[in-house]
């Protein structure tokens, strides 16, 4: 699984009751959930958190997950 931590990884607990996160965002249990919507967004080339929705919490914050990060990458590298 990518993106998956623990929640005491650096001394920082999430606060979810799996003990786990995905790029910030707390699991309830697997992070099944925000990986899907993170591989979606990434299939669908989604840029804009503000783009992300859905059903599942934990699907729109892996969508946006994806985005925050490929606007990261953007602002990294001047585009």
């Amino acid at each position: 699984m990518k993106w998956l931590f623990w929640g005491g990884y650096g001394g920082h607990e999430t606060g979810s009751s799996s003990g786990l996160d995905f790029m910030g965002y707390p699991c309830t249990e697997d992070c099944s959930g925000h990986e899907a919507g993170y591989e979606w967004a990434e299939e669908q080339g989604i840029t804009d958190p503000d783009d992300c929705g859905g059903n599942s919490d934990s699907f729109i914050e892996g969508c946006q997950a994806y985005a925050e990060e490929y606007l990261e990458k953007e602002y990294d590298y001047g585009y």
